[in-house]
């Protein structure tokens, strides 16, 4: 495997990755209210069809312009897996300034290769530049039915940091509630 900067150029090749993948649970919220306020809590649901996310979740129509910008500011920083020349994941950055973080707008890996540690290696990666910046952390979302995500970045170290609740409800045929973010403060 071998691990680059991402180019402006590299954009087009990120549709050949087979972003597909299927979810059988996902985070419930539940709210509930007592003498000390309004409380949250999520919980893991199983569900009766599956969450399917398509081929191209990776690099969806508008994504690629998206990217260009990003790329195109010097904020902006990704990472690209290329197996044998072919395109086995990528990581896409932006700096925030006032957070004094990294958000990860995306970090995908092909369906046929995960598990063989290419998302750990973008993980440490991102963490990597995001030390070499003098950022304190590093943040993302997802969405509460995609718990293969969920998993993963907690298996990272990442905990949930908040929520936000009906984040582009519908948009493209999305089936989910709520955006889950999640949070991993670096250590100098």
């Amino acid at each position: 495997m071998v691990y680059r900067e991402l180019t402006i150029e590299d954009i087009p090749t990120l549709k050949t990755i087979d972003g597909s993948l299927t979810s059988n649970s996902k985070y419930s919220l539940v709210r509930s209210t007592d003498d000390s306020g309004l409380s949250y809590k999520l919980k893991i649901e199983q569900v009766g069809g599956p969450f399917n996310f398509p081929a191209n979740y990776s690099c969806e129509e508008g994504d690629e312009s998206q990217y260009r910008v990003m790329l195109s500011d010097p904020s902006g920083w990704g990472m690209i897996a290329l197996d044998e020349g072919s395109v086995a994941g990528f990581c896409l950055c932006q700096e925030q300034a006032v957070t004094r973080s990294f958000y990860i707008e995306g970090l995908f890996v092909d369906r046929s290769l995960r598990g063989q540690g290419i998302g750990k290696s973008l993980i440490s990666l991102i963490i990597k530049e995001a030390r070499m910046r003098k950022l304190e952390s590093v943040w993302l979302k997802t969405e509460n039915t995609n718990m293969p995500a969920c998993q993963f970045y907690q298996n990272c170290g990442f905990r949930i940091t908040g929520i936000k609740e009906n984040l582009s409800q519908g948009y493209k045929g999305r089936q989910w509630d709520f955006a889950i973010f999640w949070g991993l403060e670096i250590s100098k």
